[in-house]
């Protein structure tokens, strides 16, 4: 529907192991670039695989975070 650009948040979920409570709670985090249609989440992939995602790893060792 999307050609990949968009993920909701199941698929988001599935692509990277998360438990679907997880990736509702990710999606409540204000950093991570999403849209919202009516009830439907949407996560641009992109931005977050290539922003989002590597902005967190350099900021969290191990689940905890540097100062």
């Amino acid at each position: 529907m999307f050609d990949g650009k968009y993920l909701r948040v199941k698929e988001l979920a599935v692509m990277y192991g998360l438990g679907l409570n997880k990736a509702y709670q990710l999606c409540r985090d204000p950093s991570l670039p999403i849209i919202k249609i009516g009830k439907t989440i949407l996560v641009d992939r992109e931005k977050f695989e290539n922003v989002w995602l590597e902005d967190k790893q350099k900021t969290t060792v191990k689940g905890v975070k540097k100062k």
